[in-house]
């Protein structure tokens, strides 16, 4: 009964370390995923960085997966988002690292002060 009750503190201070020093907060593709998750299918706006330092608007429907051929090439890095957009008509990806705001439903997200 002592192993047990051992064991049992043993484990729950391990926990209560790992919570305390090492959980990090929500990563920026994982607030943008939430993001996406929450507009459904109501158009969204990103704004982002593209790589030569000029900013990039999309516009997009999170649940338009139109004329998905799978000629592409998957990527396993989850910064990289895949969508359709809206303007253009056709499949384009952005880098979460590299997002500036995202508009929902009039409500825009700021992601600017996590990069400061």
């Amino acid at each position: 009964m002592d192993a047990l009750g051992s064991f049992k503190t043993t484990q729950h201070t391990t926990i209560a370390n790992y919570s305390q020093h090492q959980l990090k907060p929500m990563e920026q593709h994982e607030r943008l995923k939430q993001l996406i998750e929450t507009a459904g299918s109501t158009y969204m706006s990103v704004v982002f960085l593209k790589k030569d330092g000029s900013e990039r608007q999309l516009t997009f429907n999170p649940k338009d997966h139109n004329d998905i051929k799978g000629t592409g090439n998957p990527t396993t890095d989850p910064n990289i988002f895949r969508i359709r957009d809206n303007t253009l008509q056709q499949w384009r990806s952005f880098d979460a690292r590299r997002v500036l705001r995202v508009k929902i439903r009039g409500t825009e997200t700021n992601f600017q002060e996590d990069q400061e």
